[in-house]
């Protein structure tokens, strides 16, 4: 046992303040999301067309 108390397990998203972010963090964050987007775009397979025969 670590005998530790906690008054709340959470926080309302509402409750908490705007973080204020250095411009270079924010850029960089900028950067990640343009890679990690441009990543997952080239991992998407092409359309596939498949012409289907009447049955008989």
């Amino acid at each position: 046992c670590d005998i530790v108390s906690l008054y709340k397990i959470s926080e309302r998203a509402s409750d908490l303040l705007d973080p204020q972010l250095d411009p270079t963090v924010i850029e960089a964050f900028d950067v990640a999301d343009d890679i990690i987007y441009a990543f997952h775009y080239a991992q998407k397979a092409p359309p596939v067309k498949a012409e289907n025969m009447k049955g008989k």
